[in-house]
C-alpha cells in the first residue's frame, strides 16, 4: 500500500481531474477501500459473533435434544440471514450520505475545482466528472463508472473510490500475465515471488463484482458447533 500511495503522491496534481480516469491515479484508493471494507466486515462479524455467544436462552424447563437442536439451528439461520443485511444497511447509509450531501472526493473523482480567473480572493467553483460513453454525470448519480486508462480487466474508475470498487472485479489478480501487466503500467518492480490468486482457494468466482462479495461479507465458510451436552 505504501508503494501505491507514493505512486499517487508523485502524480502532477495539476492534472488531478484527468488522473481520476487513470490506473495510476486511482489504484491506491481502489485497494485502500478494499482493505477498509474487508476490515469492516471482519470486525462486524466478530462483534456480532461475540454478542450472539453472550446471549442467553430463557426456558421454563429443560428442552429435549430434538427441540434444542431445532431451535438452535433456527436461531443460527436467522443470525446468518440478518447479519449481512445489517452490514449492508450501514454501508448503504454511508453511500447515501456521500451522494446526498455532495461530498467532494479528495482525489477529484466526482467533482474537481476550477476558477474562471486566477486572482486574489477569486471564487473556486466545482464541476462534476463524467464517465462512460453515455456521459454519466456524478452530480446526479454516484454509480457512474468506466474502464481505467490504461485498460485492466475488471478494473473500473468512477465517481468515488467506493462506488467504482463495488462495480469492479479482481479477476486480473487471478492471472499471472495481468499481474505482470500491472507492474509494467505502474512502473513498479514486483518481487519474483509475486504470484496470482488461486481460483480453487475461494468459493467466489474471479468475475464476481466486489459488490456481490461484500453482500456476503467476504465470508468463505460458516460453520457452527451445537452441543446439547454443554447445554
Amino acid at each position: 500500500m505504501q508503494e501505491l500511495f507514493e505512486l499517487y503522491n508523485d502524480l502532477d496534481t495539476t492534472y488531478a481531474s484527468s488522473n481520476a480516469y487513470t490506473l495510476q491515479g486511482t489504484i491506491f484508493t481502489h485497494f485502500q477501500t478494499l482493505l477498509v471494507l474487508c476490515n469492516l466486515a471482519k470486525d462486524f462479524v466478530s462483534d456480532a459473533q461475540q454478542q450472539y455467544l453472550a446471549s442467553s436462552v430463557v426456558a421454563t424447563g429443560i428442552s429435549d435434544v430434538d427441540l434444542f437442536e431445532t431451535e438452535t439451528n433456527s436461531s443460527l439461520v436467522n443470525f446468518r440471514t440478518t447479519l449481512p443485511n445489517l452490514f449492508l444497511n450501514s454501508l448503504q447509509l454511508i453511500r447515501g450520505l456521500i451522494q446526498g450531501n455532495g461530498l467532494v472526493s479528495a482525489y477529484s473523482t466526482n467533482w474537481y475545482p476550477f476558477t474562471y480567473n486566477i486572482v486574489k480572493f477569486g471564487t473556486i467553483y466545482f464541476k462534476p466528472q463524467y464517465y462512460g460513453s453515455d456521459g454519466c454525470n456524478c452530480a446526479t448519480s454516484a454509480t457512474c463508472t468506466q474502464p481505467s486508462t490504461p485498460f485492466i480487466q475488471g478494473y473500473l474508475v468512477g465517481c468515488t473510490p467506493l462506488e467504482s470498487l463495488l462495480q469492479s472485479t479482481i479477476e486480473c489478480l487471478y492471472e499471472q500475465s495481468c499481474v505482470d501487466l500491472l507492474g509494467i503500467y505502474l512502473n513498479m518492480s514486483l518481487p519474483n515471488s509475486t504470484i496470482p490468486l488461486y481460483k480453487n482457494e475461494t468459493r467466489f468466482s474471479a468475475t464476481d463484482t466486489i459488490d456481490s462479495i461484500v453482500q456476503q461479507m467476504f465470508v468463505e465458510t460458516c460453520s457452527s458447533n451445537v452441543s446439547y451436552n454443554q447445554y
